[in-house]
């Protein structure tokens, strides 16, 4: 039984909690609404406020949790951004202890490579969570090109070290900015809060004579 629920996606996971749970609630509302008097019903009007009040309580923690999560994740993805952007520039200051060519080329495909992270791959990863094609062949040319080059002096091989600590960084970086766009909340999460919101909220207006 647990091997099938893991294997479900996480869109059906979430589809099919959110149907049993609405619809046991709302099933059983409806039926009781009709098997019983209102005179009998009546009744249970105070004991129909503190369910409010407890399921006003859960709910709210699990909207502070959501509201949480996602505020962490958002500050996470910022940092590991501002992370990126401090190697690309490292990199950039980098290249002025070498000659040309190198440091003229190298310039240019960091230039190439953040146009197209800005202009490309960051509207890719807003739409359809897709790495950008162009990002990730100017990538690998910066790669490669740091990577054939060989120092000749001292002052080359200082810098050409440090040149690939903040290399490594931005791969580091790179990767999980990809990774972080395609992140979300749980689907189990998700339909607990929606099934509270639901619930509820059709317990108060629809069923008020309850």
């Amino acid at each position: 039984m647990l091997y099938l629920v893991s294997a479900l996606p996480g869109w059906l996971l979430w589809l099919i909690i959110f149907a049993l749970l609405s619809g046991f609630s709302l099933l059983g509302l409806s039926f009781l609404r009709r098997k019983l008097p209102e005179t009998l019903l009546a009744k249970s009007h105070d004991v129909a406020g503190f369910y409010i009040s407890i399921l006003g309580v859960l709910y709210a923690v699990i909207l502070a949790y959501g509201v949480i999560a996602v505020w962490e994740d958002y500050a996470d993805a910022e940092k590991n951004l501002q992370k990126e952007a401090s190697a690309i520039a490292d990199i950039y200051r980098g290249s002025l202890a070498f000659g040309n060519p190198f440091k003229d080329e190298l310039k240019n495909h960091l230039r190439n490579y953040t146009n197209a992270v800005i202009n490309d791959e960051w509207k890719e990863l807003g739409f359809r969570k897709n790495e950008s094609g162009e990002a990730m062949h100017n990538y690998n040319a910066l790669h490669y090109h740091i990577n054939q080059f060989n120092p000749v002096s001292e002052r080359e091989k200082i810098a050409y070290a440090n040149i690939l600590i903040h290399l490594n960084t931005l791969s580091e970086a790179k990767r999980t900015r990809l990774q972080d766009s395609k992140s979300s909340m749980e689907y189990v999460v998700c339909a607990v809060f929606w099934s509270f919101y639901d619930n509820g909220f059709y317990f108060i207006f629809q069923g008020r004579k309850f």
